[in-house]
């Protein structure tokens, strides 16, 4: 029988898998964060709206970080939902009539 190394370790395996996952992950943010550009963030209106609003009314002043733009082939990012739902839609649409 032939020793397999990530069945004999157990939880230290799971540990290895799950650190070299986080790293992937990591690693694809980090890629996403410095190429901004490739996702057109200069024509997002919802920030400059925000940051507008916020200094028109000066009671709600919000502390805002650097936006960050998910693609939608990131799993779990808001433009990805958007694309399912829609797509789930257009099936739903297609199916009734």
């Amino acid at each position: 029988r032939d020793f397999n190394i990530f069945t004999s370790a157990g939880r230290l395996s799971q540990q290895y898998i799950l650190h070299g996952y986080i790293t992937m992950e990591r690693n694809r943010l980090n890629y996403i964060k410095s190429h901004q550009n490739l996702f057109r963030r200069e024509t997002l209106q919802g920030l400059i709206d925000h940051v507008q609003y916020s200094s028109a009314n000066t009671s709600d002043i919000v502390r805002l970080g650097r936006a960050v733009i998910l693609p939608s082939s990131f799993v779990g990012s808001p433009r990805a939902m958007q694309q399912h739902f829609q797509d789930c839609m257009a099936l739903k649409r297609c199916r009734t009539t």
